[in-house]
């Protein structure tokens, strides 16, 4: 019907649709998205492709979320456990306990004691009164080596020795190293601790008496304070010492006799020129 030109027109117009449905083929085929953007990819019928969410089916199960991720273990701050305490004093037992009981014992107004030779809180403060007033350092109760030797000194003491009379005596015992003060026959002061003259000077045995007397002076060949001086014979006498009474590297003073503050000025006070001074006995080492 066509004739040959109509024939050959249909050829080429087949030829032609195939060619076209080639190329869109090519150009909506798998490798076209490449250079597209993914948002933007144009569908087969030349529309705009649905958002994911848009094109699901309504029948899709919904994505589940996946679950949070454990949070770590907290972490409690490390507390270092609190360092027990230094035992104090009054828990420990010092080496000359029993001795320092005893001695209080027999004198209760340093306070009351149980005679055990195991520290205590009531031990402890007596002793502390104890050391207080006989100067021994540290006073905080603990009775160490120190302490044990004045307990044992004053415990020495021979009170019934000293030729004391009517009046005022100073009674000094060499062998104890001691000294008390006698008045009408009662003792009114100590005794105490002294430290007298050390071998080669040491302080002599004998009656003698108070010379003169200063509240304050300096020794003329040692040059050194010599707080509520009292002579008794020749250059020696009472007064203040200039050091730790109990030093043990000092084994004695010079023929003096040295006292406690306290009892320097108490003796000052209960003598006066002329007083009587007994001294007896001899010291250790000398």
């Amino acid at each position: 019907m066509f004739g040959r030109r109509g024939k050959w027109a249909a050829g080429l117009l087949s030829v032609a649709v195939a060619a076209g449905l080639g190329v869109g083929a090519y150009l909506g085929g798998p490798y076209a998205l490449a250079d597209q953007d993914a948002g933007a990819a144009s569908s087969p019928s030349g529309g705009t492709s649905p958002s994911p969410s848009e094109s699901a089916s309504p029948s899709a199960s919904p994505v589940t979320p996946s679950a949070s991720p454990t949070p770590p273990p907290t972490r409690r701050p490390v507390v270092a456990s609190p360092k027990p305490a230094p035992a104090g004093p009054c828990t420990r037992t010092g080496p000359s306990q029993l001795i320092v009981e005893r001695y209080l014992a027999a004198h209760p107004q340093f306070g009351k004691v149980t005679v055990d030779g195991k520290q205590d809180p009531t031990d402890c403060a007596a002793i502390k009164k104890f050391q207080s007033r006989y100067g021994v350092r540290p006073a905080v109760g603990l009775a160490g080596p120190v302490s044990g030797r004045v307990a044992t000194r004053l415990s020495k003491a021979a009170l019934n020795r000293c030729q004391a009379g009517s009046g005022t005596t100073v009674c000094l015992d060499l062998t104890s190293q001691t000294m008390w003060v006698v008045r009408n026959g009662a003792v009114v002061l100590g005794p105490t601790p002294i430290r007298t003259g050390r071998a080669g000077l040491a302080t002599p045995a004998g009656h003698f008496q108070i010379g003169n007397k200063k509240r304050q002076t300096i020794s003329t060949i040692y040059k050194v304070p010599l707080p509520y001086w009292q002579q008794f014979n020749a250059d020696m006498g009472f007064h203040q010492t200039p050091s730790y009474l109990y030093e043990g590297d000092s084994p004695g003073s010079h023929g003096c006799v040295n006292l406690l503050r306290r009892d320097a000025i108490a003796l000052y006070g209960l003598t006066k020129v002329g007083t009587p001074v007994h001294i007896f006995g001899r010291k250790p080492g000398t």
